[in-house]
């Protein structure tokens, strides 16, 4: 899915409830005011919003390509002490990803589809087109691992063979190795190259209808 979107909604947000809090603070007032109430209310309803689209958009993609499995990528301490700029770190940690999930688990039992969660420690680092092995993390026992190559930049992975593929694909395909399902081992290096970006607020509405077999990673 592409993110901008969202991230544009709690931009919009943090800036206006920057200057309702300088005026609130020259003017001494204390306590929220009714302005960051309904502003707090527009941007939680439109995040919401955000990710029920993103939720129907992933469901009804698997029932119109008859894919089966929905394999989940999940991290625990995710949000826990990052530091990746204060910019940043405020768009990330403040968007609900952890409601994602949810959506989707009830979502795939209401429509028959196999919903799974996978560790995804080591993905991003690994290279699903090198066949490196995926560790699990281990928080008491944590161990360094060498892997074919790594990460270069925002957005790129680069092969042991210096081939730059896009480092989400990676990061999904690898997440779709260690859940063990078929089928992952078999993806080319061409099909990690060019993501598709989705912006959700401009597509249609439409009615999915039935029958899978297949798997699809997130």
């Amino acid at each position: 899915m592409d993110a901008p979107p969202i991230k544009s909604i709690n931009q919009w947000f943090n800036k206006r409830n920057a200057q309702l809090q300088y005026i609130k603070d020259t003017l001494l007032i204390k306590g929220i005011t009714n302005q960051q109430v309904k502003l707090t209310a527009k941007r939680n309803n439109q995040v919401r919003d955000y990710l029920n689209k993103t939720g129907r958009f992933m469901v009804n993609h698997c029932i119109q390509n008859s894919i089966a499995n929905l394999i989940v990528g999940y991290n625990p301490s995710i949000k826990q002490e990052i530091n990746i700029g204060g910019c940043n770190n405020q768009n990330f940690v403040q968007i609900p990803f952890h409601t994602l999930p949810y959506k989707l688990k009830a979502m795939c039992e209401r429509y028959g589809l196999n919903y799974q969660e996978q560790d995804e420690s080591y993905t991003s680092k690994a290279s699903a087109p090198d066949g490196d092995e995926i560790p699990v993390y281990n928080a008491e026992n944590p161990k360094e691992y060498q892997f074919s190559d790594k990460r270069i930049q925002r957005g790129f992975y680069r092969t042991k063979t210096a081939h730059l593929v896009n480092a989400d694909l990676n990061g999904s395909l690898n997440i779709g190795r260690k859940s063990k399902h078929e089928g992952f081992n078999r993806v080319s290096r061409g099909s990690l190259t060019a993501p598709r970006r989705i912006n959700l607020l401009k597509l249609e509405r439409k009615t999915p209808s039935k029958q899978y077999g297949f798997s699809l990673v997130v």
